[in-house]
């Protein structure tokens, strides 16, 4: 169980910035989150930083060499298209309240 009693849950707002970006299975997990976690009535809200196909390929490929450049690891976060986001919400068949593009 993701969400144990303990915990507190269930939830009525759960958020997700870059780190939804670098979870594993992303659609099964956010099933098993709002079944498990979520309040009946409850809310999952993303902010997420898009970028276009070309630069988010480009910065998957140069963000791992940046830490031998700069001793500094930025993690496996990188920025990808609001079609993989879309796509990830519609396996999870989940509801889309609300969709704001600020680009």
């Amino acid at each position: 169980m993701l969400c144990p009693g303990m915990m507190g849950g269930p939830y009525q707002a759960i958020y997700f910035s870059g780190s939804f970006m670098v979870i594993p299975n992303k659609a099964k997990m956010l099933q098993r989150l709002c079944k498990e976690c979520l309040a009946t009535e409850g809310t999952v809200y993303f902010t997420q930083t898009f970028e276009n196909e070309v630069v988010g390929r480009f910065v998957k490929f140069v963000k791992p060499w940046l830490r031998y450049l700069t001793s500094i690891d930025f993690g496996d976060v990188t920025f990808w298209p609001p079609s993989e986001l879309e796509e990830t919400l519609r396996m999870a068949e989940v509801k889309v309240l609300s969709h704001r593009n600020d680009v």
